[in-house]
C-alpha cells in the first residue's frame, strides 16, 4: 500500500513539473535537453507527455 501512495505522490510532482516545462516549451518553441524530463512510472503518461512537447514545439526528439 505504501509503494502505491508514493507512486501516486512521485506521479504527481512529474506532472506539476511536466506543466511546467510545457509552458515554457509553448513559450520558447524549443524542445528542453531529455535529461531535464521528468519520468514517470506510468510508461503511457510518459509517452503522452513527450508527445505533448514535440507537438506545442513543433519539433521531434531524436
Amino acid at each position: 500500500m505504501e509503494e502505491c501512495i508514493i507512486k501516486i505522490i512521485e506521479d504527481k510532482y512529474a506532472l506539476e513539473m511536466g506543466l511546467r516545462i510545457i509552458m515554457e516549451t509553448a513559450e520558447r518553441k524549443a524542445l528542453p535537453e531529455e535529461v531535464f524530463l521528468p519520468t514517470f512510472n506510468d510508461s503511457l503518461i510518459e509517452e503522452t507527455f513527450v508527445a505533448t512537447l514535440e507537438k506545442v514545439a513543433g519539433k521531434k526528439y531524436k
